[in-house]
C-alpha cells in the first residue's frame, strides 16, 4: 500500500472537493448550534484527512494516502504544513470557529488549481464560520 496512487486524479479530487463541501457545510450548522466538542470532532477527524488527501494528490505525494497525516513532516512543504496546523484547534468555541474558518479558506484553496470542477457558488464563511 505503501506504493498506492489514485489511478484517476481528476475523479479523485472530484470526490473529495464534494466531500469537503459537504462536511463543511455540516461543521457550520454544527457551529450555528454551538455543538462546540462535535465541531471539535467533526473538523478533525473527519475534514483534516479529506484536506491531507486532497493536498497530497495535488502534490504527488500519495504514499500515505490511507493515513494522511503519516509523515506529513517529511512528505509536504512547509507552506502546506503551516495550512494544516491552523486549522486545528483546542476544543474551545472561539478556537474551533477561526480552525473552521481556516480550514474553509485552506480546502477552498486546494480546490482552485483546475481540477475540471466549478467553484463552489456559495462560501459558507461568509455565512456561518466567523471566529
Amino acid at each position: 500500500m505503501a506504493e498506492f496512487r489514485p489511478l484517476q486524479p481528476v475523479a479523485t479530487a472530484r470526490q473529495l472537493i464534494d466531500e469537503l463541501a459537504n462536511w463543511t457545510l455540516m461543521l457550520a450548522h454544527v457551529l450555528a448550534r454551538g455543538e462546540t466538542a462535535r465541531a471539535h470532532a467533526l473538523l478533525h477527524s473527519v475534514i483534516a484527512p479529506q484536506q491531507l488527501q486532497l493536498c497530497r494528490l495535488l502534490r504527488d505525494s500519495t504514499a500515505h494516502w490511507l493515513t494522511p497525516s503519516g509523515a506529513l513532516e517529511q512528505d509536504l512543504p512547509t507552506a502546506d504544513r503551516d495550512r494544516y496546523t491552523a486549522t486545528t484547534a483546542a476544543a474551545r468555541q472561539h478556537d474551533v470557529r477561526t480552525a473552521a474558518c481556516n480550514s474553509w479558506r485552506w480546502s477552498r484553496d486546494l480546490t482552485t488549481p483546475g481540477w475540471g470542477h466549478p467553484e463552489p457558488s456559495g462560501s459558507p464563511s461568509r455565512a456561518v464560520l466567523r471566529p
